[in-house]
């Protein structure tokens, strides 16, 4: 353990100023499918305290951006209503 808190301290991010990043690109592929950034929406249970759509409503907005919903465990919808969605 003590080798690897050396080594993450030897470890220094420098920022790259004033440079071209027209061409950067974020995207990520997960399970074979491919998507424009790596932001996803993890998983939160119980989402019927939050909002009347629970999980449905969130799954639907996410297909609708283009980011991978995780779904909880927890959830208030069954794994058919939000496939359905």
């Amino acid at each position: 353990m003590d080798a690897n808190r050396q080594a993450f301290r030897r470890w220094a991010r420098v920022p790259r100023t004033l440079r071209d990043t027209s061409a950067k690109k974020v995207g990520v592929e997960l399970f074979g499918v491919k998507y424009d950034s790596p932001i996803l929406m993890a998983p939160v249970g119980v989402q019927t305290i939050f909002h009347k759509d629970r999980e449905v409503g969130l799954a639907k907005a996410c297909a609708d951006i283009g980011v991978p919903y995780i779904m909880s465990t927890a959830a208030s919808s069954t794994i058919e209503e939000v496939a359905e969605a």
